[in-house]
This record gives structure tokens, sequence and C-alpha cells, in this order.
């Protein structure tokens, strides 16, 4: 069995089993983080999709490279694709646990700026 580093080729069974599954994770949560959000049952939910997005969104980019990118320049496309999965990663994890949480942030884009009051 081998192991595979996040900067080689993508096109394997193995990537292709995990592309789905976090699909599929990802079909599942997204729902349910919006329905249980705000509360403390929202928690897990968001550490898993600050998990599962990077993840996704890791292959997706390494499969979009594999097509588009010359072969003498993938390796190199691939290590900054890393680079910002793991970013990625931790600024998600960052926002779970210092800040508000993926969902409850998200859901901020659609709300109203609380309005500021006059201080005269």
């Amino acid at each position: 069995m081998t192991v595979q580093c996040g900067n080689v080729a993508d096109n394997s069974k193995h990537t292709s089993k995990v592309m789905h599954y976090t699909s599929y994770g990802l079909l599942a949560l997204v729902p349910a983080a919006v329905v249980l959000s705000p509360s403390a049952l929202n928690t897990p939910v968001d550490n898993l999709l600050a998990v599962l997005i990077p993840v996704h969104s890791h292959i997706g980019i390494n499969n979009a490279v594999s097509d588009y990118v010359p072969k003498n320049f993938q390796k190199l496309v691939r290590t900054g694709v890393l680079g910002v999965s793991v970013v990625t990663f931790l600024g998600l994890i960052t926002l779970n646990v210092t800040g508000a949480g993926v969902t409850e942030t998200v859901k901020s884009l659609w709300r109203e700026p609380p309005s500021k009051k006059a201080s005269h």
C-alpha cells in the first residue's frame, strides 16, 4: 500500500473515492449546519465542514491541474494548491475555535449589519 502526499498525482482510485465521500458528507452536513446553527450541536458539524471543505476542494483543484496545467509545471502548482489547502483548513479551524464558527460566519453575510447608535 502506498501513501500519497498532497502534491502528487490525483487520478487514483483512492482519491476518486475520497472525492465522492466528501461530496456526500458535504451534501448532508451543509443543510444540517444551517438548521442546527446557532446551537452547541452545530460545533461538531462546523468542525467536520472545516475538514471536508479543504479536502474536497484540494482534490478537485488537483484534478483541474492534471487536466489543464502543462506537465512541467504540475508539481509546482500542486505544491501551491497544497499550501492553500492547509491555510484554508487552519483558517476554518481557527474560525471555529476562536470565532463564531463556519456556519454562523457564512450566515452573517446575509444578515443586516448591526445599526450604529448615535452617541451624541
